[in-house]
C-alpha cells in the first residue's frame, strides 16, 4: 500500500485532535482501523505536531505512550522514524483502558486505591537521572496526568506505562486531579535526594491512597 495512505491516515483524525490523549486515541484508532499499516512510517514529529496542533513536546509523549503500548516502533538513524506495529499488544491496552473505565465507574474507592498504590511504586522503581528529570519537570507544567505518565516511563517499564495510560483514562472521567503543582515538585525533589520512601508515601496519600 503507498505510504501516503498512512500519512492521510494520521491527517484525517489529525484535525480535531489537541491534547496528548487526542493524539493517543487517533493513532491508535487508525493504526488498528488498518488507516495505517503495519511497517507504515508516520510522518515526521515536525508535521505531526502541526498536523494534530500540539507542541512537540506534547507529541514526543504521545509516541512514547504508543511505543510502549505496542502501537508504534520508533527507530533511530538516517532511515529512522516512527513505523505502525501489528497493533496486537495495542488491542491488550484497549482491554486494559476498557477495565479501568469500569472498575472507576462501578467501584471509584476501589480504583482510587489501586491507582494510588500502582503510581506510588513507580517511584520505588523510578531511574532519577538527568534526562528523565528534565521530563519529570517538564511534565509538572502539563499536569497530574502528563507527571503520572512521565514517573512511569522513567522506570523503563512499557508495562507501567501502559498500566499509567490506562489508569488516567478511567479516571479522568470522573475526577478532578489531586495533584498541585507544588506537590508533583516536592516528589520530585524527594525523589533527586534519594529519599523514595517519602516520595513515595507522599505520592500515595494525595492520590488518595491509605496514609
Amino acid at each position: 500500500m503507498p505510504a501516503v495512505k498512512g500519512r492521510e491516515g494520521v491527517r484525517s483524525g489529525a484535525r480535531r485532535a489537541r491534547s496528548f490523549d487526542d493524539v493517543v486515541d487517533r493513532v491508535r484508532g487508525a493504526i488498528l482501523a488498518g488507516s495505517i499499516p503495519a511497517g507504515e512510517r508516520l510522518p515526521s514529529e515536525r508535521e505531526l505536531a502541526e498536523q494534530f496542533g500540539v507542541s512537540r513536546a506534547t507529541l514526543r509523549e504521545a509516541l512514547r505512550a504508543l511505543e510502549a503500548l505496542g502501537l508504534i516502533e520508533i527507530r533511530v538513524g538516517a532511515h529512522g522514524g516512527a513505523f505502525a506495529t501489528e497493533g496486537g499488544s495495542g488491542r491488550t491496552a484497549d482491554v486494559l483502558r476498557h477495565a479501568f473505565d469500569v472498575e472507576f465507574a462501578t467501584r471509584p474507592r476501589h480504583a482510587r486505591q489501586y491507582r494510588a498504590a500502582a503510581h506510588a511504586d513507580s517511584v520505588t522503581w523510578a531511574v532519577p537521572d538527568q534526562e528523565r528529570l528534565e521530563r519529570l519537570r517538564a511534565a509538572i507544567e502539563r499536569g497530574e496526568a502528563a507527571f503520572l505518565r512521565a514517573l512511569a516511563e522513567a522506570t523503563g517499564s512499557p508495562v507501567r506505562v501502559a498500566v499509567a495510560v490506562a489508569l488516567e483514562s478511567g479516571h479522568a472521567a470522573g475526577a478532578r486531579p489531586s495533584l498541585e503543582p507544588d506537590d508533583m515538585r516536592e516528589v520530585l525533589d524527594l525523589l533527586q535526594r534519594g529519599e523514595r520512601d517519602r516520595a513515595r508515601a507522599l505520592l500515595h496519600q494525595r492520590l488518595g491512597g491509605t496514609a
